[in-house]
């Protein structure tokens, strides 16, 4: 019983710990994003221009996949620019809508 009692205070602690470190990760991170200057290499004609802020929490350097849904213009060229400016390589996994013709694209 003092085991099961002492696992359970464990667990309690354990999941407050969890939701107080991810409200603390989601204030710091918007707090950042609000922040950021991402015009500050934009174009003088923005028309059409979308900021994408990806953020890595953890305490090293990750080479994860990033997955993004995001609906863009298919006319625009798409230029996706690390912290240093540098172009980073974008892969289109699939598209769904229609183009100006009413056809549905998917793939």
């Amino acid at each position: 019983a003092a085991l099961e009692r002492t696992y359970l205070d464990a667990l309690a602690a354990y999941h407050e710990a969890a939701e107080l470190t991810q409200d603390v990760l989601e204030r710091a991170t918007g707090y950042i994003s609000r922040e950021i200057d991402t015009l500050a290499a934009a174009p003088r004609d923005r028309t059409g221009l979308t900021a994408l802020v990806v953020f890595n929490p953890s305490s090293w350097m990750r080479t994860d996949i990033c997955t993004v849904d995001l609906s863009l213009n298919r006319a625009a060229g798409i230029t996706l620019l690390d912290d240093a400016e540098m172009d980073v390589v974008l892969e289109k996994f699939r598209t769904y809508g229609q183009d100006a013709g009413g056809t549905t694209d998917s793939g």
